[in-house]
């Protein structure tokens, strides 16, 4: 029945737009440290000199350089991190996956995503993505199978760095998104890596 699919794609809407506005609250905001693209919510970068490189444009993240991060309900100078990952575009979200830092050895956490962070992430992105698959709407699964398994893999990784007794003190959360993310791939997709 077309109405009936009609008002499913309209549930699953709802739904989750309603997660995805709602569930960055649940953490605090950070605060930007230097280097950081935050932007504000007049859309310029959050700089003091005012000077964003002309670009005045509202961007979330992802597109055009480095890894932008969004104010949100957040402050001046701070940024949300679950808002980062769930308004950043598919290609920002990969990238802030990928790249971003990962705790140094002196527990400085620079620009890493928290741990619970990425479990919330994924306790609302791989449902949502999962059902939105199964709606009459014409949809992918490349990008959403990759972000789930990015981010699966990121949050091993970081874990795997703060495990008692682990054999290095130090490993790279993005080398573990990308093979998270391979991975994921290579399973949903049927392909072989080779």
């Amino acid at each position: 029945r077309p109405r009936t699919k009609v008002l499913e794609a309209v549930a699953v809407a709802a739904i989750v737009f309603t997660a995805y506005f709602w569930t960055p609250d649940i953490f605090e905001c950070r605060k930007c440290t230097e280097g950081m693209n935050c932007y504000d919510g007049a859309g310029s970068a959050g700089s003091d000199d005012g000077d964003d490189g002309g670009d005045r444009r509202r961007r979330l993240a992802g597109g055009g350089g480095g890894l932008h991060y969004v104010q949100w309900t957040c402050a001046p100078h701070y940024y949300s991190e679950l808002a980062t990952l769930f308004h950043s575009g598919q290609e920002g979200l990969i990238k802030h996956l990928f790249e971003r830092a990962t705790a140094s050895s002196d527990g400085d956490e620079g620009w890493e995503i928290r741990s619970p962070v990425l479990a919330v992430f994924l306790a609302f992105y791989f449902p949502l993505a999962a059902f939105a698959f199964g709606i009459a709407v014409p949809a992918g699964n490349f990008i959403p199978a990759m972000t789930v398994g990015a981010a699966l893999g990121r949050l091993v990784g970081q874990e795997l760095n703060g495990a008692e007794g682990a054999a290095t003190s130090i490993v790279d959360a993005g080398k573990f998104a990308m093979l998270g993310s391979a991975a994921m791939l290579g399973g949903v997709t049927r392909m072989t890596m080779t």
